[in-house]
């Protein structure tokens, strides 16, 4: 799990020395990638706090236990360490309806890997690429975003 450091709000901030020679001079254009590094910085920064921010100066993160996101476990059958394609279903079910239009999972790509091993009662697997779009995935339907600031799953696939 990617961990927040205080001061890394402060270091997306700074004020670039160059001379309008060098600017002008540049084989690239310095202002449009400077502005690209910025927001890339600014990205990293928002999105990890987003997953997993103590609220101590950053939002409170999704993944925080005071943020009031409930906990979703697995099924009294399921075995201790394991989960099952029924969880998933549950999963999707234990979130109120009017929230399941646009819903999708965020997952690293760890458990990704995890969850591609999952299949249904046919053997068809619950995750599947999109064939619109070759580097998506979807699981049960819902689309599937990666995040390595989400941390891995502590339990084993059955």
């Amino acid at each position: 799990m990617a961990r927040w450091k205080s001061d890394s709000a402060q270091s997306q901030r700074g004020a670039p020395k160059a001379t309008r020679s060098f600017d002008d001079d540049a084989a690239i254009n310095i202002e449009d990638w400077l502005t690209r590094k910025a927001q890339d910085g600014i990205r990293k920064v928002t999105s990890q706090a987003t997953a997993t921010g103590s609220g101590i100066g950053m939002p409170l993160g999704l993944l925080h236990p005071g943020a009031g996101v409930p906990i979703c476990d697995v099924g009294a059958n399921t075995a201790a360490g394991t989960i099952a394609r029924q969880d998933l279903v549950m999963l999707i079910f234990s979130v109120p309806v009017q929230y399941h239009n646009g819903a999708s999972f965020v997952m690293n790509q760890r458990t990704l890997g995890m969850l591609l091993s999952i299949s249904d009662a046919n053997g068809r697997p619950v995750i599947v690429q999109d064939l619109t779009a070759p580097t998506k995935w979807t699981v049960l339907g819902f689309p599937v975003y990666l995040s390595e600031y989400w941390p891995d799953v502590a339990c084993e696939i059955s």
